[in-house]
């Protein structure tokens, strides 16, 4: 119940920040990086992986991104979420993820998202875009910028068959479930 306060907390917070700002210029991305690392940080308590999931989570950050330096703080600053130690690792390519839980895909990123899509299929492995209209083509997160705010839409099917639950208080603040 406490998790579920600080998400909500967190999210009430950012309306004030976000609403008077468009995401645009270098001072502004890192800001909304900011919030995207504080996001997907707080995703990790909502998120069931089954059975094994008592080793440290790892978040791999796929391509060039301002996302990876705020991630990197928040682990050093608590080095958990929840009772799970998690460490953030940058990789240039899907082939250096290893046995990370959380892979989140810059949108700097060369490669599609299809092919991440396809080299983690079946893997218990959460996949977090940046883009629009990544939700379709296999990622179980987006994160996405509506009316000046940060928000996020889920694909439960696409989380579902990677074996991955997405608890029910992460959902009622997405803006799009695609079932």
């Amino acid at each position: 119940m406490r998790r579920l306060k600080r998400f909500i907390l967190l999210l009430l917070a950012s309306i004030p920040v976000l609403s008077g700002y468009t995401f645009q210029g270098p001072q502004l991305l890192g800001q909304e990086y900011n919030l995207k690392a504080a996001f997907l940080y707080r995703f990790m308590d909502y998120i069931d992986w089954g059975e094994g999931t008592d080793r440290p989570i790892t978040i791999a950050v796929l391509g060039e991104s301002g996302m990876y330096a705020p991630l990197n703080q928040i682990s050093k600053a608590s080095h958990r979420s929840g009772s799970k130690i998690v460490n953030v690792r940058l990789c240039k390519s899907v082939n250096e993820i290893g046995r990370s839980q959380v892979v989140f895909v810059s949108r700097n990123y060369k490669f599609p998202i299809e092919a991440v899509v396809s080299r983690l299929y079946e893997r218990q492995v959460l996949i977090i875009s940046e883009q629009k209209g990544e939700l379709e083509k296999g990622s179980h997160i987006n994160f996405l910028i509506s009316d000046n705010k940060l928000k996020f839409e889920v694909n439960l099917k696409g989380a579902s068959g990677s074996g991955i639950k997405i608890g029910s208080q992460l959902l009622q603040h997405a803006q799009v479930i695609r079932r």
